[in-house]
């Protein structure tokens, strides 16, 4: 079986979430069913990045896009195009296939649904025109922001009903996620439907035996974004922790990046002589969720919340505001987490100091995390993408 990945970026497996399951997909497709997986994307990424390894890879540029996918297509006998999450390409995905026969066009959304309308935001533009002073086009949208975003939203909901309607299969991260595309595309039918599980990042688990090397540290791994992550929340909540001296051996480890909101962070620790924070840029994380004994996460909105499962299968108790539909699919509140009321941040601070003041409620939880993780393993959501695909092809 030939399968074409369409990323937006090329892909890494420390670019971003939606890079980092393609890249785990596709080999998993390659090492356990024989798969060849090929790679498309538009924007090249720096050299810096590990980039995972294809059967070949085709940079499109939005000129040419239709003309050169088809090429690619044909050349290489592609059975099947996984779009990961691009919108605005699906009908061009589709005419690059059109009156071939037997070509197959499946779309996966990474996000809960709408939530790409929260991309566009004014101190987004603003960073961009800080970088890009004389850029025309952003310095209009500024001007005239609210009209843009409504205008932004409109095109979205009309490319999520022609992404549905273009595309063999929709592939949702949660159940959950139904009625909300159905609502924001303006669809009834929900046939095309397929859930499918974002897998494990890692194929080891944390040994509990070794569960005395955890340490008193309390781990974020994200990307440094204000606008979706809300860092901020979660150093307001480390501030009230740092000020309980009954956790004064405790750390709170931050590892990612951010070139726009980065710096707002490491100046509000030092402004509010946070002493107990470290900053650890971008790093392989496993090293630090096998130390770490919590994990924080105070996202706005996720398609899944890789570093959720990740925490979990190494033992790190993860909380998480609940936000997002698909959290409960992964967090069984008081089981193997907990999931606090959106924006409580007294509530999350509650839980916290709860876990981190009660070892053996800890290791219990980190136990439960690492049972109910198997979950999620690698080759059982490689299973369902092989069964996905094979399925589409005989029909």
């Amino acid at each position: 079986m030939n399968v074409l990945f369409y990323t937006t970026f090329e892909v890494s497996p420390h670019k971003g979430g939606t890079e980092r399951i393609t890249s785990s997909i596709s080999n998993g497709l390659r090492k356990y069913k024989g798969y060849k997986c090929f790679s498309a994307f538009s924007c090249k990424i720096h050299d810096n990045f590990e980039k995972t390894q294809f059967d070949g890879i085709v940079q499109l540029c939005y000129r040419n896009f239709v003309k050169t996918l088809r090429l690619y297509v044909i050349e290489n006998d592609i059975d099947v195009i996984i779009n990961q999450g691009a919108f605005e390409l699906t009908y061009m995905m589709r005419q690059a296939i059109e009156g071939l026969r037997k070509k197959h066009l499946i779309f996966v959304h990474h996000f809960n649904p709408g939530a790409e309308i929260h991309f566009l935001t004014q101190s987004n533009l603003k960073f961009e025109l800080r970088k890009h002073p004389y850029r025309i086009k952003n310095i209009v949208k500024l001007c005239f922001f609210s009209y843009f975003k409504e205008q932004y939203k409109r095109s979205l909901q009309k490319n999520y009903k022609a992404t549905y309607e273009y595309s063999d299969k929709v592939v949702l991260l949660s159940d959950n996620f139904r009625p909300e595309f159905k609502v924001y595309a303006g669809i009834k039918d929900g046939t095309k439907f397929k859930t499918i599980h974002n897998s494990l990042s890692y194929d080891t688990f944390f040994d509990m035996t070794q569960y005395f090397k955890k340490k008193k540290e309390v781990l974020i791994v994200s990307r440094l974004d204000e606008e979706q992550k809300r860092i901020s929340l979660a150093l307001r909540i480390w501030e009230s922790i740092e000020k309980d001296e009954q956790f004064s051996e405790w750390r709170l480890i931050i590892v990612g990046h951010g070139e726009m909101d980065a710096p707002k962070y490491q100046h509000y620790v030092k402004a509010n002589g946070m002493s107990h924070v470290t900053f650890m840029g971008m790093q392989e994380p496993s090293q630090y969720y096998i130390q770490a004994s919590l994990f924080m996460m105070t996202s706005l909105y996720e398609g899944w919340g890789l570093t959720l499962t990740e925490a979990q299968q190494f033992g790190c108790v993860p909380l998480a505001f609940n936000s997002y539909a698909s959290l409960s699919d992964i967090i069984t509140d008081g089981v193997n987490g907990y999931i606090i009321p959106e924006c409580d941040l007294q509530k999350y601070t509650e839980k916290l100091k709860n876990l981190m003041s009660d070892d053996e409620l800890r290791k219990n939880m980190a136990s439960q995390c690492i049972e109910q993780s198997n979950r999620f393993e690698h080759t059982k959501i490689i299973n369902e993408w092989d069964n996905l695909i094979c399925n589409i092809v005989r029909d």
